[in-house]
């Protein structure tokens, strides 16, 4: 039997320094993705909403 909490998502928190930080105005974001995401689609996810990356 599958755990409920297993339809979760994941957040992910991408901590921001120096130039991004201020580019962006903030100090982190906070990303959902669907468990087991690959990490070059997070990637791929941070570039296309973050043209500055």
């Amino acid at each position: 039997m599958r755990s409920p909490l297993s339809n979760l998502p994941t957040t992910i928190t991408v901590k921001l320094f120096a130039a991004y930080q201020e580019a962006q105005g903030l100090s982190e974001l906070k990303l959902e993705f669907r468990k087991k995401t690959p990490v070059s689609q997070v990637l791929e996810r941070l570039s296309a909403d973050r043209q500055q990356f």
